[in-house]
């Protein structure tokens, strides 16, 4: 690897020459010389210098991996990936048509080693690892390895980093492909060839199909090749106009899905003053890496343009198209992070030695109390299901039967967490979420016929007093009127009330 791989992109003089050259006659932009042959380089600089970066991200997230219980979304994919293939191919065409890659590979995945709380979550370790070695090559290559392995090391001190590690959603894949595209845009640009634009446009490709807000990745690239190249880069179209073709039919089914996201509030002005804190996991920690990341893209243009516009533009799109259509989540957008880490990297990297490894540590301190929070049993949800199932194992009776409130993920945390051959019986249930090809199931059409005989309920519900209000009128009713409240137990925001019959 070389100190200095020499600039990502022409100079300013040197990118006229270069501009110039390729408007008057076709073929890629001639490499730029390296200032030093490779064997001529220090020791130290031909290091692994993404290894430490790599080997502290699979640390944090192997560390207390399974405490934390599986919150609604990690339990919509344990629903989606154990279904028979059938079953799953009619649920891409009903929700989450936008996902179906991620789902492919997690059925792969869970085929070979289970569907247990670790086993769900691995996949994303791993891939947050590999993220954290491609950011620091991103880093060494625009400015320096040191500079890179700082990006890298920073990544991992941001608590949404982790969070991402340890969810068994696609987040840590759609930042490992946004990270691959920028690495690979950034080589193109400084030694064009035909196989690093067509990787570059499988990798966009890839992002899209894992998750296709991540796609906006695109929208920063195309921002920092007008910049850099004049947008004169004919390659890089092509590329990116393969790729939004490539991506064009999950796009176009999931904007016939978009009612699986109408519950996110549409965008307004105060989001914005929240929305870093909300990215990054902590407040402290995003202000301190924006301190380093600013000065950095100012100083260095080149990786200003590349890491900065990856920063801002996808982030600014979604905002804009969220004061109209629900799409904006700042964990939507978590694949910006790669920009984020590789400017604090160039920022840290600047400061003298002791301010350097001072800085890092600051951020990785003044993070920790976020760090320790998503690891708590609560940490990605304080719903409680995990400790719910547990109260209702202990007391159960042969013929209890378990009711749910009308909120689909309720009936999915209690088939995860109870016990398969120890359970009460889904009364009410007449066709499962698999059958139906989504994530909420049908219920019976005359709830008392289904409950006659049944002395017994578990009922599972959210509001801690009033545990018949998010039910049918007429599922309601009969609860109400032939049972009555025996008991409660309170576990997070997941109340599980259990009734008797009314002896008349």
């Amino acid at each position: 690897m070389r100190a200095r791989i020499g600039p990502y992109v022409p100079t300013v003089a040197g990118l006229s020459s270069v501009v110039a050259t390729e408007s008057n006659r076709p073929g890629p932009i001639p490499p730029v010389a390296s200032p030093t042959p490779k064997s001529a380089l220090p020791a130290g600089r031909r290091h692994p210098y993404w290894l430490p970066p790599a080997l502290t991200m699979l640390a944090l997230g192997l560390w207390r991996l399974d405490e934390p219980e599986l919150w609604r979304d990690e339990l919509f994919t344990w629903s989606a990936i154990t279904r028979p293939l059938p079953d799953a191919v009619r649920m891409l065409g009903e929700v989450d048509a936008v996902l179906g890659l991620y789902y492919l590979l997690m059925s792969g995945w869970t085929a070979l080693f289970g569907t247990g709380v670790v086993a769900l979550r691995l996949p994303s370790v791993l891939a947050m690892a590999v993220v954290a070695a491609i950011v620091a090559r991103i880093g060494g290559e625009l400015l320096s390895p040191r500079a890179g392995m700082l990006a890298g090391l920073v990544l991992c001190a941001l608590p949404s980093a982790s969070r991402a590690a340890q969810e068994a959603r696609p987040y840590a894949f759609a930042m490992l492909a946004a990270a691959a595209a920028t690495l690979l845009l950034g080589r193109a640009l400084r030694r064009p060839s035909t196989g690093t634009w067509i990787w570059y446009a499988i990798t966009l490709a890839v992002a899209g199909y894992v998750h296709l807000f991540a796609f906006t990745v695109v929208l920063g690239h195309a921002v920092a090749v007008v910049a850099l190249t004049g947008f004169r880069k004919r390659s890089w179209v092509i590329a990116a106009t393969a790729a939004s073709v490539a991506v064009a039919p999950v796009a176009l089914v999931g904007a016939t899905q978009r009612a699986q996201v109408a519950h996110l509030p549409l965008t307004a002005p105060e989001m914005l003053y929240t929305y870093p804190e909300t990215l990054v996991g902590s407040a402290v920690v995003a202000g301190i890496a924006l301190a380093f990341a600013v000065p950095a893209a100012v100083r260095s243009p080149r990786i200003g343009w590349i890491a900065g516009a990856l920063v801002v533009v996808p982030a600014v799109a979604l905002f804009a198209v969220g004061g109209a259509v629900h799409v904006f989540a700042p964990r939507y957008l978590v694949f910006t992070l790669v920009g984020w880490v590789v400017l604090a990297g160039a920022g840290v990297a600047r400061s003298k030695r002791p301010a350097r490894w001072v800085s890092l540590a600051l951020i990785f301190l003044l993070g920790i109390p976020a760090q320790r929070e998503m690891r708590m049993a609560q940490g990605h949800s304080d719903h409680g299901a995990a400790a719910a199932a547990r109260a209702i194992t202990a007391q159960l009776r042969p013929d209890d039967g378990i009711v749910y409130e009308d909120v689909s993920w309720l009936r999915a945390a209690m088939d995860y967490y109870l016990p398969t051959d120890n359970r009460p019986r889904d009364v009410l249930l007449a066709r499962s979420a698999a059958a139906v090809g989504g994530f909420v199931a049908v219920e019976c059409a005359d709830p008392p016929a289904c409950l006659a005989g049944v002395s017994r309920l578990w009922v599972v519900h959210q509001d801690p007093y009033r545990p018949l209000r998010r039910m049918r009128p007429v599922k309601a009713a009969v609860i109400g009127t032939a049972y009555e409240q025996a008991s409660r137990y309170r576990h997070g925001k997941l109340t599980v009330t259990v009734f008797t019959r009314v002896l008349r």
